[in-house]
């Protein structure tokens, strides 16, 4: 039976329902009937999560999303269900398992509580998708999850340290776009001692358009008091946390949906506000990435040395405060200056490392590496990465592109193998 919702009704909307979603006939005859009348209509529907498989039903958070599998391989339990596992056996893999970002963050969560009684952790109904669930269980006191309400995870936070907590606010990228207003009046303003930990930042695979976290650069680095940070791999991530925790004002912090890298940067040198690392020394171009591409990066340095270019490649770690002093120095007497960031162009990384290479009358050719103007598909991290062109091929063939140019206007002969650039991992 339709029955009426006052609170709609008192906003002009015509309300009918709740009805049950599930019942198929009787929603095919709701919508013939809704569509004869005239005016706006709200539909009140009622499902259940699930619906339909025990499994799901049982644990509805762990079937938000579920990986590709058959029905008979999900009865075997729930692991099988989760990992969709596959009727042919699978072969097991010998080199060791590399933890993804969401898992260092979930492990380093526990260490630092551990340690400072002060750090509280904070989601908005997503504890198992920002690695928060084991927190949760270690340091139940100090774990609030505030449902779906981004905006209030954000203000709670703020509040939170007025009352002396160190607050850490784990949501996905996407998300804190709904909260851009709180990060402004709650944190910034207040120049509060709160950690953004923003997971999923850049290309987030079968997600599609809605949550792909490129443009949290942009929207942050241009309001006063924020630090944004991005590692580039799991123990600089680790530092980034600990750095985090212990600024005083807010600190926010992107990192991808991705693994830690294979050969990670070593030694990881302590974080220092505001300033970058030289990862590898060229005189021809300068390279300057931001967070999770940076082994791509160098990559891409490797294959340009075959070719006589030799890069520079500076890890920036820092998108705001920028390490100026170190980007200008590396830029002096090079002819382009390349940036390369897993963001929207417009206002990222590049555009901050753009603004002031002009501010300071750099002259070169500067190109930045990044995601054009356009929403981005449904795909996997690879595929997303080389139709966006952020892939090792990419930028060294660009870069090698660009260099070829300037040396037409200015032709310099290139260096012998003896003097190129080396790594300095």
């Amino acid at each position: 039976m339709l029955v009426p919702g006052q609170i709609f009704e008192e906003l002009g909307l015509a309300y009918y329902g709740p009805i049950d979603g599930h019942n198929l006939p009787l929603l095919i005859d709701t919508f013939n009937g809704l569509k004869k009348k005239k005016g706006v209509a709200l539909l009140h529907l009622l499902t259940k999560k699930g619906k339909g498989f025990e499994l799901a039903l049982d644990d509805p958070e762990a079937f938000h999303g579920v990986s590709p599998g058959s029905l008979d391989t999900m009865s075997l339990g729930l692991e099988g269900a989760i990992n969709g596992a596959l009727e042919k056996p699978k072969k097991k893999s010998t080199s060791p398992k590399r933890p993804s970002f969401t898992e260092v963050f979930g492990e380093s969560m526990i260490d630092l509580a551990d340690e400072n009684e002060k750090v509280v952790a904070i989601t908005a109904a997503m504890p198992e998708g920002t690695g928060l669930k084991a927190f949760s269980t270690h340091h139940g006191d100090r774990f609030f999850d505030v449902g779906i309400t981004e905006q209030q995870a954000v203000a709670f936070a703020g509040g939170l340290s007025r009352a002396g907590a160190k607050p850490v606010v784990a949501i996905y990228s996407t998300f804190m776009q709904r909260c851009y207003d709180q990060v402004f009046q709650e944190i910034c303003l207040q120049n509060t001692d709160v950690l953004l930990a923003m997971d999923r930042g850049g290309v987030v695979g079968q997600d599609g358009p809605t949550h792909h976290g490129l443009y949290d650069i942009a929207y942050l680095r241009t309001v006063p008091n924020i630090t944004l940070i991005s590692p580039a791999d799991g123990d600089e991530f680790k530092a980034m946390l600990r750095f985090g925790i212990e600024w005083n004002g807010p600190v926010a912090i992107r990192y991808p949906r991705a693994k830690v890298a294979s050969s990670p940067l070593s030694p990881t040198e302590p974080i220092a506000h505001g300033k970058g690392i030289v990862v590898r020394n060229g005189s021809d171009a300068l390279i300057v990435v931001f967070g999770s591409l940076l082994f791509a990066a160098l990559e891409a340095a490797k294959r340009l040395a075959i070719d006589g270019i030799e890069a520079t490649v500076i890890n920036a770690r820092f998108a705001k405060p920028l390490d100026r002093e170190l980007i200008e120095t590396h830029a002096r007497g090079k002819k382009a200056v390349f940036t390369v960031e897993e963001h929207a162009l417009a206002g990222g990384f590049g555009s901050a490392v753009a603004e002031f290479l002009l501010d300071v009358g750099y002259q070169g050719r500067i190109v930045r590496f990044g995601v054009e103007d356009r929403f981005v598909d449904h795909g996997t991290r690879d595929e997303l990465l080389h139709i966006l062109g952020l892939t090792p091929e990419a930028f060294a063939g660009r870069i090698l592109e660009c260099i070829d140019e300037e040396n037409r206007k200015s032709p310099r002969r290139r260096k012998p193998a003896a003097a190129r650039g080396q790594e300095i991992l």
